[in-house]
C-alpha cells in the first residue's frame, strides 16, 4: 500500500453520453503513465522474508505505478540479492539446502550457475559487469570471475593478492594489499615486491607498486588520478591520518591531514584519537572531495562528521555531523550524497547532499531494519527499507513515499532496483 492523500468528488447528473465521460478519465490515465517518474517505472526487487517461509527469503518484483508486487522464482529461497552496475540484471545467491549457488538472472533468463560452497559474492562487479567480485576463504585474496568465461565445465576465475578498485572507466585497477605480490606473475621477468597500492589492469593483475605504506583503499578521482589514505609517523598518534592525491605516473601530494577537518583549539579537550575513515569523490568536479572523519570521545560521545574539501584551495565544509555511524552512499549519476543516521531507537534519519550547491536535505525516517540505500540508474529517488514498509526519496522534489509491505510479507532486508 502506498501512502498518498485523495480528494472526494461530488456526483452530480450530467447530460453528457457516458463514453464521452470516460474520455478524460481515459486521457488521464494516459497521461499518469506519461508524466510518472522514469524511477518508478524501473522495477525494484526486494530479498523479502514471509511469514510461512522460515527457510529462505523470497524474491519480490514491485511495480511502483501498479504498487502491485510479484513473488518470482517460486519453491526457491535466496540469501543475496544485487544489481548490475547498468541494472541490466541481477546477481542472485541461492540456498539449495546443502550447498549455494550464484546466478545471473537478465531478461528473465538465468546465464551463470556458479555452485561452490567455499565461495560466495562479494555484492561488487567491474563498472562494466564484466567481472564479479568473489569472497573467499583465503585470508587477504579476492578471487575475480571473468562473467563471459563461464560454461556448462564452470567459469575462469583469477586470484589477486589484496581487493580490487577499478577506475571509472573500468580499464584499471588499483590494488591495495598487506602482503607480497608478484608484478606480472605470467612473466618469465616477475618480481615480488612489498605491501602497498599497486596498479593493476582490468582483471586486477598487478604491473607496478606505486606507494607502499597505504592504511585505506584508494579512490579514484579520474581515470589517471586518485586519493589515499596514510599514516604520518611524524606526527602524535591519533592525529596522524594524511590524505595524498596520486596519479598513476606515481607521483604524490599531500593534501590534507586530519587538522584540516577539526578545531584542534577546542577539540582536542573532547577527543583523544581522530581517523579519517573514508573517502569519496565528487564526480562533478574532480578538484573536490567528501571525507568522512570519525573522533573517539575522551569520556563522552564520539563524533562523526561528513566534510566537503576543496584539493585546490584546501578549504573545508562540515556538511553532516552525527553521534552515531553515518552510513554514506553515492548516487549513480554523481549529484547527491546521502547518509543515514540513528537518532534515537525509534528515529533515524537520511540526510541527502547536494554536490552542486551543498544544500542538505533531512528526511525522517522510523525505525531501520537494514542499512542498504540504492539509487536509482538515474539518480533521482533512493530507496531505504524500515521494519514494516520502504521509503522512495526524491531529493530533488523534496519528496518522499511510504510504500507498506503485503501481510504476507514479515519484512524486507535488501531492495535493488533493477530491469
Amino acid at each position: 500500500m502506498v501512502e498518498f492523500y485523495t480528494g472526494k468528488m461530488k456526483k452530480q447528473n450530467s447530460p453528457i453520453p457516458k463514453k464521452l465521460v470516460y474520455l478524460p478519465i481515459l486521457a488521464l490515465i494516459i497521461a499518469l503513465v506519461l508524466i510518472w517518474p522514469k524511477e518508478l517505472q524501473q522495477p525494484l526487487y526486494l530479498l523479502c522474508l514471509e511469514d510461512d517461509n522460515r527457510e529462505g527469503q523470497a524474491i519480490f518484483q514491485y511495480d511502483a505505478a501498479r504498487d502491485a508486487w510479484t513473488r518470482l522464482f517460486n519453491g526457491r529461497s535466496f540469501t543475496q540479492l544485487f544489481s548490475t552496475p547498468d541494472d541490466s540484471g541481477l546477481v542472485l545467491t541461492e540456498n539449495l539446502g546443502q550447498g549455494k549457488q550464484t546466478i545471473l538472472w537478465r531478461l528473465g533468463q538465468e546465464e551463470l550457475f556458479l555452485f561452490d560452497e567455499s565461495k560466495s559474492t562479494a555484492g561488487e562487479m567491474s563498472p562494466d559487469g564484466r567481472i564479479l567480485v568473489l569472497d573467499t576463504v583465503l585470508s587477504n585474496r579476492t578471487e575475480l570471475l571473468l562473467m563471459n568465461s563461464c560454461q556448462e565445465t564452470g567459469c575462469q576465475t583469477t586470484t589477486i593478492p589484496g581487493h580490487p578498485v577499478w577506475s571509472p572507466n573500468g580499464m584499471r585497477t588499483l590494488i591495495e594489499s598487506d602482503q607480497s605480490v608478484w608484478i606480472n606473475p605470467a612473466s618469465p621477468l616477475r618480481v615480488e615486491s612489498r605491501p602497498g597500492i599497486y596498479l593493476g589492469d582490468e582483471i586486477g593483475v598487478a604491473e607496478s607498486l606505486l606507494f607502499q605504506k597505504s592504511q585505506q583503499s584508494p579512490t579514484w578521482l579520474t581515470n589517471t588520478t586518485f586519493i589515499y589514505h596514510d599514516i604520518d609517523f611524524d606526527k602524535l598518534l591519533g592525529l596522524n591520518d594524511v590524505l595524498y592525491r596520486a596519479s598513476i605516473d606515481g607521483s604524490n601530494q599531500k593534501v590534507a591531514d586530519v587538522e584540516n577537518f577539526w578545531d584542534m583549539d577546542s577539540d582536542l579537550n573532547l577527543y583523544n584519537y581522530f581517523l579519517i575513515s573514508e573517502v569519496f569523490p565528487n564526480k562533478l568536479n574532480e578538484n573536490e572531495i567528501f571525507v568522512a572523519l570519525t573522533a573517539f570521545g575522551i569520556e563522552g560521545e564520539d563524533s562523526h562528521r561528513i566534510v566537503s574539501f576543496n584539493l585546490e584551495n584546501q578549504e573545508s565544509r562540515t556538511l553532516l555531523e552525527s553521534s552515531s555511524y553515518i552510513l554514506s552512499e553515492v548516487s549513480a549519476d554523481g549529484h547527491w550524497f546521502s547518509g543515514l543516521t540513528r537518532v534515537s531507537d525509534q528515529t533515524n534519519q537520511l540526510a541527502v547532499v547536494s554536490f552542486q550547491d551543498k544544500d542538505v536535505q533531512i528526511f525522517e525516517l522510523g525505525t531501520i531494519f537494514s542499512t542498504d540505500q540504492d539509487w536509482s540508474i538515474n539518480g533521482e529517488t533512493i530507496i531505504v527499507l524500515s521494519k514494516e514498509a520502504f521509503f522512495l526519496i526524491k531529493p530533488s522534489a523534496n519528496q518522499i513515499r511510504v510504500h507498506h509491505y503485503p501481510e504476507n510479507i514479515n519484512f524486507c532486508n535488501s531492495a535493488v532496483w533493477g530491469p
